[in-house]
């Protein structure tokens, strides 16, 4: 539980600071050797973000709290990038965040039921 609560931590700091630093940076550089489109990216960023404390060993109580919190941070980093050189606002990043937060949440919740219900009938 710690471990996936430090991971969850973690990965929301990379989130922020890949999200506000100038387009120019070291960072943005990294980020970008990866070749994804940047659509993927915040996807898949806040999918991770949203699957973790959906998991049950992470044991998030609030987890309709969390996906409105990640909902808002995305929408505030996105307005942050107004003041980091050389980056823009788009909404079409934060529906993609929008989606990662849905398929990241719904995708552990599919995947638990089923293990509970193999678990369940002996498999």
């Amino acid at each position: 539980m710690i471990f996936l609560r430090l991971v969850w931590l973690v990965s929301l700091a990379a989130v922020i600071i890949g999200s506000l630093v100038p387009a120019q940076s070291p960072v943005i550089g990294l980020i970008d050797r990866a070749h994804l489109n940047d659509k993927v990216q915040h996807f898949t960023a806040y999918a991770v973000l949203a699957a973790l404390p959906a998991l049950e060993r992470f044991r998030c109580r609030r987890l309709g709290r969390t996906m409105v919190f990640l909902f808002l941070l995305g929408a505030a980093l996105e307005l942050g990038q107004l003041f980091s050189p050389g980056r823009s606002c788009d909404w079409h990043d934060l529906l993609a965040n929008v989606c990662g937060i849905l398929a990241g949440t719904a995708l552990v919740r599919i995947l638990q039921r089923f293990a509970s219900h193999a678990a369940a009938n002996g498999f």
